[in-house]
C-alpha cells in the first residue's frame, strides 16, 4: 500500500510538472555534481535556478541518489541506494521539505520502517520492522512529537510494550512483557511520572513480584516483594511522597517473619524486632540399636527487641533473648548505653552486671562465677 502511494504521489508531481510546461521539451536530467548551490541551498546549474533531476553516482557509476528539483527547490520523489544497487530510501519532497510518505529499508533489501511526513515532521502513523520482516515498533506522531498509541514488539513477534503518549511522554498505563508473552509488569503514568500502580510479576510462576504504587514520581504507601519459587511474601514496606514511613517487615523463604522496623520520613522511629532460629535436641530412642539418638529440629523466635526514636536507640534493648548468643539487656538513652546492664552466657545463666553514666562510661561492674563441675 505504501509503494502505491508513492507511485501515485510521483504521478500527480508528473503530471504537474507536465502541465507546467505546456508540452515543452523534457525535463533535463545531470549529474548532481553539476549543480552549484546558493547559500540558502538553491540548485543551480548553468548559474541558473534548476527544475529537473540530477543523479549521484557511486565510483562505480551506480546511481547513489536521484534528486528532483522545481526552481532550484527540491520536489517530488528522491530515492537512495546502496553500491550494488539496493534502494535504502524513498521519500518525496514538496517546497524543499521533506512532505508525504516515505519508505527506509535495511542494506540487505528487508523494509526498515514507513510513515509520512507532513512538513518535514513525522505524522500519523510510523511502523518500524526487523530485518526478518517482523514488525518492531508502530508508534503515533503529531507533527513530529510522539502523540497516541506506542506499541513495540521482540524479534520473535511477541508484544513488548504497549503505551499511551501524550506531547512525547508516557501517560496512562503502560504494560510490558517477558519474550515469551507474559506480562512483566504494569504502570501508570501521568504527564511522563509515575502515579499509580507499578505491578511487576515473576516470568516462571507468574505470581506477583513487586506491588508499589507512586505519587507524582516518589514511592507513596505500601510495597510489597514475593519470592518466585513459592509465591511467598518476603518483604512489606510503606512509603510516604518517597520516604520511608510506616512498619518495614522482612520475611524468610519460608515466610517466617525475620524483623520488623518502623520509620518516619526515612529514620527509624518505633519498635525494633529481629527474630532467629536455634537447633532443639529431641532424644529418640532408635529401634535398630536401642540407644538414645538426638533429633534436631528447628525454633524459632524473637532474638532481639527495642525501641528507636529519632534515629537513635532508646530505652529498653533484649539482644540474644532466643538464641542466647551475645545475649545481654539494659537501657539506651539518646544512642548510649547507660543504667544497669545484665550480660548472660550461652545457656542464659547471668555472667555480669555492668552500670554506665549518662556518657556511656562503666561506673560499676559485678561478676558471677559459674558453678564448677565435678570431675569424678
Amino acid at each position: 500500500m505504501m509503494r502505491i502511494a508513492i507511485l501515485g504521489f510521483l504521478i500527480f508531481v508528473s503530471l504537474q510538472l507536465q502541465a507546467q510546461e505546456n508540452g515543452k521539451s523534457k525535463l533535463p536530467n545531470v549529474r548532481h555534481t553539476a549543480l552549484e548551490f546558493t547559500m540558502d541551498g538553491i540548485a543551480l546549474y548553468k548559474g541558473k535556478p534548476f527544475t529537473g533531476s540530477s543523479v549521484l553516482l557511486w565510483e562505480n557509476n551506480k546511481v547513489n541518489e536521484q534528486f528532483h528539483w522545481v526552481e532550484g527547490i527540491k520536489e517530488g520523489l528522491y530515492r537512495e541506494y546502496t553500491k550494488d544497487g539496493t534502494l535504502v530510501t524513498v521519500l518525496n519532497y514538496s517546497n524543499g521539505t521533506k512532505h508525504g510518505p516515505y519508505e527506509y529499508y535495511y542494506a540487505n533489501g528487508p523494509k526498515q520502517s514507513e510513515g509520512t511526513f507532513v512538513n518535514g515532521e513525522l505524522d500519523g502513523l510510523v511502523t518500524g520492522y526487523y530485518a526478518t520482516g517482523i514488525k518492531k515498533y508502530a508508534v503515533n506522531y503529531s507533527n513530529g512529537i510522539r502523540n497516541g498509541a506506542s506499541l513495540t514488539w521482540f524479534k520473535n513477534g511477541a508484544p513488548e510494550q504497549v503505551a499511551f503518549y501524550v506531547n512525547n511522554i508516557p501517560q496512562g498505563e503502560v504494560l510490558e512483557y517477558y519474550p515469551d508473552s507474559l506480562l512483566y509488569s504494569i504502570s501508570d503514568f501521568q504527564m511522563g511520572i509515575r502515579n499509580g500502580r507499578h505491578y511487576q510479576f515473576h516470568r516462571r510462576s507468574g505470581c506477583p513480584a513487586m506491588e508499589s504504587y507512586y505519587k507524582k514520581g516518589k514511592p507513596d504507601s505500601v510495597k510489597r516483594i514475593w519470592n518466585e519459587l513459592n509465591c511467598l511474601l518476603i518483604q512489606e514496606e510503606h512509603y510516604l511522597l518517597g520516604n520511608k514511613h510506616g512498619v518495614f517487615i522482612k520475611y524468610d523463604a519460608n515466610g517466617d517473619t525475620l524483623s520488623v522496623e518502623n520509620f518516619k520520613n526515612n529514620i527509624l522511629d518505633g519498635e525494633f524486632m529481629q527474630w532467629d532460629s536455634r537447633k532443639v535436641a529431641q532424644p529418640v530412642r532408635s529401634r535398630k540399636t536401642g540407644l538414645d539418638v538426638n533429633l534436631y529440629t528447628i525454633e524459632r523466635g524473637v532474638d532481639v527487641i527495642g525501641q528507636f526514636s529519632e534515629g537513635k536507640k532508646d530505652g529498653f534493648w533484649r539482644y540474644g533473648m532466643f538464641t542466647n548468643y551475645q545475649h545481654r539487656e539494659g537501657n539506651y538513652a539518646d544512642d548510649v548505653m547507660v543504667g544497669e546492664w545484665h550480660f548472660f552466657d550461652l545457656n542464659g545463666k547471668l555472667l555480669m552486671k555492668q552500670w554506665y553514666d549518662e556518657s556511656g562510661n562503666i561506673t560499676k561492674e559485678k561478676k558471677y562465677k559459674r558453678p564448677r563441675k565435678n570431675n569424678k
